[in-house]
């Protein structure tokens, strides 16, 4: 659009003074003229045109704004649309886990009402006791066997003529029985002899007091062994071997009284750690292991549940998150339009009042320039102030800027309701995991009453 019209080219360029001094010369126009002259007509018609030029250009550059922004706009369908995906996304994922945790919740009841019920029955005062980590238990027996066959490989080394070597691989393998004979004792022998049930008794106690038997005569058989090789490299342990205690504690020498203590150490030590390799009472740490299991699946269901609904979230939040953006975007060009548009209007008002102001001037210096040369009185009409047709463009611009305000509107409440949804879908994973909660505790709370019942029913 152009910029302001200079009074001082358009008199130039009409030759306002020049023609001025022509026409009052020729005593025109006549004192009795009732309409403009010539030359004022040349002078409002030259102004006319360029306030309509200006006029052109400002309808021009209002159409191309409307036409660069009128149809920018969010379709509140995809609004509806992405909230419906992403519901569908949660509550599918909310269902396919629910039924999971719902099997979990229901096993965490029975194995707490068994749990329980087990524990009044047997008078268990005390959580079961057992490994919690097996290769930390396999380690403490490993070392049980190294220990005992680096200590016992030194006193048949003494005596074996293949030195050290020879020692160990006889000490490893006597480290072994002791240690699978304590761990047998412990397993099944000291933990059912501590059974409420005297029935297990009856079996355990002889069965103990055998095995204890089994390996005290084992290792004063190896001690016996030992000074045999100190007497005779080349005897064999089977050469060895005596039921008679009496012939085998003669003679005893202090290596192989060593021996002994060192093997009945390992042995009672082995039998220690044997009643806590499957609990220290049979059946309660098998029963305390299945709630524990029970508790731990459902925790990590729960984990579960909470990556489905935050990937649910995360893979189908991506149309709320773009319309939001867009939503923005389309705000922000039609405020640019708006502005735009007020920038035109306020810019050709401006055009139209200096136009009118160029005409108004050149006619005055014309009338002035001619009373001061004309002899004759100058014309009554030379008093009134000539006045430009203006164009009205604010009918032009109005439905415009009616329509920026209504998108930039629209938009903004897409913005908000998509960014309320993404708010909303959050808090409804919160609250779906709060009713997971919920509801894996009230199983619980179910559960153990129950066992409660039971075990009162029982012990009535």
């Amino acid at each position: 659009m152009k910029a302001k019209v200079s009074a001082d080219s358009v008199r130039t360029k009409l030759r306002v003074i020049a023609r001025a001094q022509k026409d009052a010369a020729d005593e025109l126009p006549e004192t009795t003229a009732t309409t403009i002259g010539t030359t004022e007509s040349s002078i409002i018609e030259h102004c006319q045109d360029l306030l309509a030029n200006a006029e052109n250009d400002a309808r021009n550059e209002i159409k191309t704004i409307g036409a660069r922004f009128s149809a920018t706009s969010v379709d509140h369908g995809r609004l509806t649309n992405a909230r419906v995906d992403l519901t569908n996304a949660v509550e599918a994922a909310f269902s396919t886990r629910r039924f999971e945790i719902s099997e979990a919740a229901t096993r965490i009841q029975r194995a707490r009402r068994e749990y329980l019920h087990f524990r009044r029955k047997h008078n268990r005062e005390y959580e079961a006791e057992y490994p919690q980590a097996m290769l930390l238990f396999i380690g403490i027996i490993a070392f049980m066997v190294v220990l005992e066959s680096a200590a016992n490989a030194m006193f048949f080394a003494q005596a074996s003529d293949t030195g050290y070597l020879g020692g160990i691989s006889t000490a490893a393998l006597i480290s072994l029985v002791n240690v699978a004979l304590g761990l047998l004792v412990g397993v099944i022998g000291f933990r059912y002899i501590a059974h409420n049930n005297h029935a297990h008794k009856v079996w355990a106690i002889p069965l103990t007091l055998a095995i204890f038997c089994g390996d005290f005569w084992f290792n004063m058989v190896v001690a016996y062994y030992r000074d045999s090789l100190s007497r005779d490299p080349t005897a064999e342990l089977t050469e060895v071997i005596s039921f008679n205690i009496i012939e085998l504690f003669n003679g005893r020498t202090f290596h192989s009284l060593m021996l002994l203590i060192i093997g009945a150490t390992i042995f009672l030590v082995s039998s220690y750690e044997g009643t806590k390799l499957l609990g220290s009472y049979p059946g309660y740490s098998r029963r305390h292991r299945k709630l524990t299991e029970a508790e731990v699946a459902m925790s990590n269901l729960k984990d579960d549940l909470r990556d489905d609904l935050q990937d649910a979230l995360d893979s189908h939040s991506e149309p709320l998150k773009s319309l939001i953006v867009e939503a923005q975007s389309v705000r922000a060009r039609q405020l640019q339009a708006k502005s735009e548009l007020t920038g035109v209007i306020s810019h050709v008002g401006s055009l139209q009042n200096s136009i009118q102001e160029v005409c108004r001037q050149l006619v005055n210096d014309y009338r002035a320039e001619n009373r001061s040369i004309r002899q004759t009185p100058a014309p009554r009409y030379f008093s009134e102030t000539p006045t430009l047709r203006h164009a009205d463009l604010n009918a032009d611009v109005a439905a415009l800027l009616r329509h920026a305000d209504e998108v930039a509107k629209s938009c903004e409440e897409v913005g908000v309701k998509a960014e309320d949804n993404l708010r909303y879908f959050q808090d409804l994973i919160v609250k779906r995991l709060e009713n997971i909660d919920d509801f894996a505790r009230a199983a619980e709370i179910e559960g153990q009453a129950k066992a409660d019942a039971e075990s009162a029913a029982l012990q009535g």
